[in-house]
């Protein structure tokens, strides 16, 4: 036996009003509609504001005396876009998992636009779970904060125009100011960072250097639209080639790990040349490319005792001074 409208979800009620005023050939009445989808007035209200919010075509509201009708205007043409339940369940997981990556504001307008996407599903498969995943983290920045940077940065990537920027790195003493043409955005260890290129000031806005800058979100400190457009090339999308992200001499490093840590290290992709070799004991020997010494360095000391650098010998000669240092600090 089929269900009964006035049992269905809202989701499925939205649906069923949606399609009514789709194929409708002339307008309903709000009772009606109210009837045909067994609710109650306020009900039909409600679900023909969330239908004009959605992006699917404008509901058109008439009176005749004291009732009011509805019919939808139609749309020259529907987005081509194929929906399916498994779909939108990945997608509410990526969601999800970027719970500490995005600022609160950004998750609520992915909900609403999975909400309204789930709406024209098939009667049925409308269920959207609440919660099916989640992201741990220690250490995370809050990106509040920066909820108008990362919306002009956003427009400013997809209209390819350049930004005024005002920066604090990490290492600088001061803010530094420059224009600055974004074109990626990257998530790195539970980080947001940005690529583009520093242009000229003045002119055509043509990149100030051959490769690209990285700048972290959270250091931004003003980011100001322009209408200026920006001539630089497209940045290829990371392809983990070596190790870190900070452009650097490329370089090839040989770790040991003990037993304790060998498990994790051959579980996970380093780069893409790498090779690991076991050793009967338990440990393991990587090989790995590298290009980012700052990073490298803060990857094998954070193993402590249980990764230990072979080669190449500056590179072991770092570590073991910044070891020197830490050990001073605390004898």
């Amino acid at each position: 036996m089929g269900k009964k409208l006035s049992d269905a979800k809202p989701a499925e009620k939205l649906l069923t009003l949606y399609t009514i005023l789709l194929v409708a050939a002339r307008p309903y009445s709000h009772t009606e509609l109210s009837g045909m989808l067994g609710c109650s007035k306020p009900t039909l209200s409600r679900l023909l504001a969330q239908l004009e919010g959605s992006n699917f075509g404008k509901v058109q509201r008439s009176n005749s005396g004291r009732e009011a009708f509805y019919q939808l205007e139609k749309p020259r043409g529907l987005p081509a876009v194929c929906l399916n339940a498994e779909g939108l369940h990945q997608l509410a997981l990526c969601r999800e998992l970027l719970t500490n990556l995005l600022p609160d504001t950004m998750h609520k307008e992915m909900e609403k636009s999975l909400r309204q996407a789930v709406a024209f599903l098939p009667l049925g498969s409308q269920d959207l779970p609440d919660h099916i995943g989640t992201n741990l983290s220690k250490g995370r920045i809050d990106y509040k904060p920066f909820q108008a940077t990362l919306g002009i940065i956003l427009q400013a990537i997809r209209e390819h125009k350049v930004c005024e920027i005002q920066y604090k790195g990490a290492a600088l003493a001061e803010e530094k100011s420059f224009d600055f043409a974004p074109k990626l955005m990257i998530g790195f260890r539970e980080s947001l960072l940005l690529q583009g290129f520093i242009v000229a000031e003045k002119g055509t806005a043509i990149p100030v250097y051959n490769s690209p800058t990285t700048l972290a979100i959270h250091r931004i400190k003003t980011c100001n639209a322009t209408c200026r457009e920006a001539r630089v090339p497209d940045i290829p999308e990371p392809d983990n080639a070596t190790f870190g992200i900070m452009e650097g001499e490329p370089f090839t490093a040989v770790v040991r790990f003990a037993a304790a840590a060998a498990t994790y290290v051959a579980e996970r992709q380093w780069s893409a040349q790498q090779s690991i070799e076991l050793h009967a004991d338990g440990s393991l020997t990587l090989q790995v490319q590298g290009q980012s010494v700052p990073e490298f360095l803060s990857w094998v000391l954070s193993f402590g005792k249980t990764a230990e650098v072979l080669s190449p010998a500056w590179l072991r000669q770092e570590v073991g001074e910044a070891i020197q240092h830490l050990h001073k600090c605390y004898t």
